[in-house]
Parts: C-alpha cells; sequence; structure tokens
C-alpha cells in the first residue's frame, strides 16, 4: 500500500478509554509505524441518544443531554467521534455533538492538506449524526408516506430484539432495535463472514449498478467493529453500532466517505452516491444531484464476484477480474530460498498515478480462518499467519 501522511479515523459508538489492537492480530514487524495508512485508531465516543424516538407527531424534540460517562479523552491519535442527541417528531436527528481532537494546534488549523484531512473527518461525522448510524437505521420513514419503515409497539418505540452480531467467529449477541428486514437483513458471505446489508431500495439500486451486479441484496455495513476494539468491561452489552456497524463495508467500499478509514477518502464537498441513496431512503432528506461525487474506482463494474467472493481464490490466486484490486505475493516465492521473506510484487496505486507494493505481511497470531487466503501454500509454513495489513479489508492485500 501506499504510505499515507494522516492517521486514520475509525469511528465507534460507544465509550472507549483508548485506541486498541486485538492482541491477536498485532503486527509481528516491531519496527511497523503505528501511524502509517493501515494502523487501526478509535475515537473516544459518547453513548446513545438521549431518548428513543417516537412514532407520534406530537413528540415533542429531546432536549436532553445525551449521556455521557466522561469528557471525550484524546490519547494516543484520535481524531474525532459524534452523536446525535435530539431528533424531531418524526425521528429525524436535529441536534449532535462533535468532538475533534488536536494535537497540534498550529497544524491543524494552518496546515493546508491538514485542513483538508480535518474537513473530510467532520463530513463522516456529520453524516452519522444526520442519521447514518446503527441506532438510527430502525427509525427510518417512507419517502412517500411518512410512516415508519419498522413496526413500533404501543408507546411508538422500535422494541429491543436479541441478534447474533456481525463479523467472524465468534460472535456474541446482543439487544438492539432490530430494524425491518425490507430495512436491513443479515447475511454470510465471502466465506462465512456474517454482515448487516442495507436493503432500502435507492440504496439497492445504487449498489447494483456500482459493481454491475443485477443480483446484490444491497450495500453491506461493516461487519465486527467491535471485534477490532474490544471492550474494556466484557459484560457490558454492545451497542447497535458495536453489533452489526455504523459505516459502509470498507471491503466493498474503501473510498466512500462513511467507510471505517477515511485515509483513502479524497478532499471533495461532495458525497458518494451510496451515502445519499442512503439518506434518500431516510424518508427525512431530498438531495441535490449536483453534490454527487464521481464513481470510485474501487470495485467498479468488477461484477458480482468482487463483492460476493474472496479476494483471493481457494488455490491462492487472484482473479482476472479482481486483479485491479488485489494481489498476492506467495506465487512470487522461490522455493530454493531458505529465507521464508515473501518477495515483493510492485503494482499500481487505485487511481495507476504511481507505484505501490503488495501489503501483504505476517501477523503474530493467525487471522480468522474466514480470513485465511493462504492456507494451501506448500511452500512457507504458517501460511495462516499472512494476510493483508488492513483487517477492515477482510485481510484482503492490496496495493
Amino acid at each position: 500500500s501506499t504510505e499515507e501522511p494522516f492517521p486514520v479515523l475509525y469511528h465507534l459508538h460507544r465509550g472507549t478509554s483508548g485506541p486498541k489492537y486485538s492482541g491477536n492480530f498485532r503486527r509481528k514487524d516491531p519496527d511497523s509505524n503505528s501511524d502509517n495508512a493501515t494502523s487501526l485508531l478509535s475515537a473516544n465516543i459518547t453513548a446513545r441518544p438521549s431518548s428513543s424516538p417516537s412514532i407520534h407527531p406530537s413528540y415533542a424534540p429531546s432536549e436532553t443531554e445525551p449521556f455521557v460517562e466522561t469528557r471525550p479523552t484524546c490519547s494516543g491519535s484520535y481524531l474525532a467521534s459524534s452523536t446525535y442527541c435530539s431528533t424531531d417528531q418524526y425521528d429525524r436527528p436535529i441536534a449532535g455533538v462533535i468532538s475533534l481532537c488536536i494535537s497540534d494546534v498550529h497544524d491543524f488549523f494552518h496546515n493546508h492538506e491538514r485542513i483538508e484531512r480535518n474537513i473530510v473527518t467532520i463530513m463522516h461525522e456529520i453524516g452519522h449524526i444526520l442519521g447514518l448510524n446503527a441506532q438510527s437505521l430502525a427509525n427510518l420513514r417512507d419517502p412517500d408516506t411518512g410512516e415508519p419503515l419498522t413496526p413500533r409497539d404501543e408507546s411508538g418505540d422500535v422494541p429491543d430484539t436479541m441478534v447474533e452480531c456481525t463479523g467472524v467467529h465468534p460472535r456474541p449477541r446482543s439487544e438492539i432495535p432490530l430494524p425491518s428486514p425490507d430495512v436491513m437483513d443479515f447475511h454470510l458471505v465471502r466465506g462465512g463472514v456474517r454482515v448487516a446489508t442495507i436493503m432500502t431500495p435507492t440504496v439497492q439500486r445504487v449498489t447494483r449498478n456500482m459493481f454491475g451486479c443485477r443480483t446484490l441484496a444491497g450495500a453491506e455495513l461493516e461487519g465486527g467493529e467491535y471485534q477490532m476494539f474490544p471492550n474494556d468491561d466484557p459484560d457490558e452489552a454492545l451497542s447497535p453500532g458495536d453489533c452489526i456497524g455504523d459505516h459502509w463495508s470498507r471491503r466493498l467500499f474503501r473510498t466512500d466517505l462513511m467507510n471505517p478509514i477515511v485515509d483513502d477518502v479524497r478532499y471533495s464537498l461532495q458525497v458518494s452516491s451510496l451515502s445519499l441513496a442512503y439518506f434518500v431512503d431516510t424518508g427525512w432528506y431530498k438531495v441535490d444531484p449536483s453534490r454527487i461525487a464521481p464513481p470510485s474506482a474501487w470495485g467498479r463494474n468488477a461484477g458480482c464476484q468482487f463483492a460476493e467472493e474472496r479476494c483471493i481464490t481457494s488455490n491462492g490466486h487472484v482473479s482476472a477480474g479482481n486483479n485491479p484490486f488485489f494481489c498476492n505475493n506467495f506465487l512470487e516465492h522461490d522455493p530454493e530460498e531458505e529465507d521464508e521473506e515473501v518477495a515483493e510484487i510492485h503494482g499500481c496505486s487505485l487511481d495507476s498515478s504511481r507505484k505501490a507494493v503488495c501489503s501483504l505481511m505476517e501477523y503474530d497470531a493467525a487471522i480468522p480462518n474466514e480470513y485465511d487466503y493462504f492456507g494451501q501454500d506448500k511452500y512457507l509454513d504458517q501460511t495462516h499467519y499472512y494476510g493483508g495489513s488492513d483487517p477492515t479489508l477482510d485481510y484482503c492485500p492490496v496495493f
């Protein structure tokens, strides 16, 4: 992967005491830079909204401040966090809080490239506040009738339902306000990864057009966000965002403003057709088509194989259709070499503007079975310790 000058943003909707990288997946290379483009950093997040939205049109907007255990903490490499804290009578968020973590005041306000990155970060957080978050999913409205898309109980609330959370095995269970199957449903994809898929009409249509695949159910959310940053308290219930995801899947939507990590998002004041499609389907907004960003090159017209199948085939190869997006160093390994170091393969960055190196690396523990792409390699030992340097890309090696 090409080097990026700024740390990444990983946004979670629950409180956390600091960035944690799961002990099972730490880099083996002791000289790796924790601030490079493949580092995963968390933000300190406020808790869920202050009240459950109501079905009744006369429901007054909440004036209660959101529950916050502590003031936002900016230790480590935190960038920002956000939550919405009040809704109108139609469940639309009307107030929110964004916390920005500033380590270098002068750089934050006067470095041009940093300012552009800050704008992208703030746009990302505003997207969460406006409704692209797991808590809001159960409150979406029919754009034509204004009626809730998910049934409510007698008090006007969406009842909590016990569900199996997304991600790889083992998966916990949690009680969340479960959206209607017309809004979101669960699927097993790419070797057994459980994901939540947004299936609203505009989102489904845009996603199918994006990949050139007419059978896609919709747009996947990032699965297993709780697995990347485990909670300090194992007895604490997972929030909806932890359980089903608050972001578009990075594996499918790597350059989208609302993917978990914004270092691949180019500076622009425009928003992707996918994210705007979601806001249309909330029933709360109308969008200005002139604000739609140009299509991303990531996965564009790559077909159903890109979205539905694993990035590396069962025999360790990259299919012809996936060649522009993924890579495989093992195919260049010389079995006569005593040294088990993997030879570098040079390719091109996603925009074909410069050379790039395949991001394959060795971890100090086995990666999840669902992401073990090289278990059949006969030349190297412990191939299940190898994968792409970005776990949120399903450990797929990329240039």
